[in-house]
């Protein structure tokens, strides 16, 4: 998964290409995403790195490190709240800059983070980036417009919408 060159691009994108509500759309060379920008400058986006079944994810970029650079991922908690809704406890897969929500082997962090993105309005999200320090790093987004993002992220990248 590659994240920081899709961030650059999303900036540059979103404005040329937005669609219902402040969603954007951008392509990687064989990747596409859809994604949107909150008001602090973290990006949240839908995206695949190349097309094909079970190819979508999220990702949450940000500009402050979460984790050391590694070859691998580390799991956090994250939680999320869409509109007035209870919080959801999860754990994603956090990168340097980045947490993702993947549905892989026995994890279905997307599948719980896709049950209500369609019909929102806004969703925030705590990343517990660091297990010494309990206060997270807190981001919301204006994600009006989600069901037709989802749509096409998941028909451009030939991909199935997770059912819960």
């Amino acid at each position: 998964m590659r994240f920081w060159p899709i961030v650059a691009v999303l900036a540059v994108a979103a404005p040329a290409s937005a669609q219902q509500g402040s969603w954007g759309a951008f392509q990687d060379g064989s990747g596409f995403g859809v994604g949107v920008q909150g008001a602090d400058g973290n990006q949240l986006m839908l995206k695949c790195d190349k097309p094909g079944k079970g190819s979508v994810y999220v990702a949450v970029a940000t500009a402050r490190a979460m984790v050391p650079p590694a070859p691998s991922f580390v799991m956090r908690p994250v939680k999320f709240r869409y509109d007035d809704k209870p919080p959801f406890d999860d754990r994603w897969r956090f990168y340097t800059n980045t947490a993702a929500a993947v549905d892989k082997s026995a994890e279905r962090s997307l599948t719980h983070f896709m049950l209500d993105l369609p019909t929102a309005k806004t969703v925030e999200l705590l990343l517990y980036w660091d297990t010494r320090n309990p206060v997270p790093i807190t981001t919301k987004f204006d994600v009006t417009g989600a069901k037709t993002a989802i749509d096409q992220v998941f028909a451009k990248c030939q991909d199935t919408v997770p059912a819960a």
